[in-house]
């Protein structure tokens, strides 16, 4: 079967690949202001600002649109199951953020793409072409080229980047079978309130005085994340994972901008030769996608 199997499939997925870019400048704005307080206080007590301050954006967008859908938990178990997954995608970006410069935890999660490709092929049987393997070893190479990658640092702790992807892939299947019964926003919301019971649970126990100076990225850190939740969730309602997992290198170029306005970090020209591979390599694979739909 084709991903294009009716005329308004490749309409959906153009869509969804715009809506998982908008959660990608997002997330890069999660990462910078979660760097800031990484080393500071506790992972409880970081994840508990990070859900809690989630809720701001969505309680707005509840209140604006008056969209009842949110108070529908539908599956609480994987409800649950993506919570705690959220969870453990976060600290271990954490950790990693406190031994790691920004540049290494970003190269090793951009494993994130091919894990997405080989969960997506086991648990949603979606199929995977050689041509969008190809497209994501482009893209992986494009990034790389970004990044310029020197680790540092020698022990366990280089895993923790790729421990993120790799439960950050689950997650997104999670995310994909629950956009089947409840909706993007009901989602993210009971998301983070699961998050937030659960990460109130230890938080108390590691708690630290928070200094005003850190008042504002923790605020940030909480409703950048919340966005990029709740994007990245109406994404996977109009496309599948493997048509949205090369968008995932588009974090670099942000990141790459982020790096210019707050560290003063000017890209080299390997900088941009990157930029454009990544997204020549998006392209490839929504070509490719497009190109199959009039297969029958």
């Amino acid at each position: 079967m084709s991903s294009f199997d009716h005329p308004d499939q490749a309409k959906e997925t153009i869509i969804g690949i715009g809506y998982f870019c908008i959660g990608m400048v997002f997330e890069a704005m999660m990462d910078a202001s979660a760097k800031w307080i990484s080393n500071s206080y506790s992972l409880p007590q970081i994840l508990f600002f990070r859900a809690s301050f989630a809720l701001i954006p969505l309680a707005i967008l509840i209140l604006i649109s008056k969209d009842d859908s949110w108070k529908i938990v539908g599956n609480v178990k994987l409800q649950l199951l993506r919570a705690v997954g959220m969870g453990l995608v976060f600290c271990s970006y954490v950790v990693s953020l406190r031994y790691l410069s920004l540049v290494e935890v970003l190269s090793l999660f951009l494993t994130f793409p091919f894990f997405v490709v080989m969960v997506s092929r086991i648990f949603l049987k979606e199929q995977v072409s050689p041509s969008a393997w190809v497209s994501l070893i482009i893209g992986f190479l494009g990034a790389l080229l970004i990044i310029n990658p020197e680790f540092n640092a020698i022990g366990p702790v280089i895993l923790f980047p790729m421990l993120a992807a790799l439960i950050c892939a689950f997650v997104l299947v999670v995310t994909k079978v629950l956009t089947r019964t409840v909706t993007a926003l009901s989602i993210t919301v009971w998301g983070s309130i699961m998050l937030i019971l659960c990460s109130g649970l230890l938080a108390p126990f590691y708690w630290s005085e928070v200094a005003p100076a850190d008042i504002l990225p923790l605020v940030l850190t909480g409703i950048f994340g919340g966005l990029a939740a709740l994007f990245i969730t109406i994404s996977l309602r109009h496309a599948d994972l493997k048509s949205i997992a090369p968008f995932q290198y588009t974090s670099l170029i942000w990141t790459t901008i982020l790096g210019i306005v707050i560290w003063s970090d000017y890209p080299s020209y390997m900088t941009w030769l990157g930029v454009m591979i990544i997204m020549i390599a998006g392209m490839m694979i929504l070509r490719l996608n497009y190109g199959q739909s009039t297969v029958k």
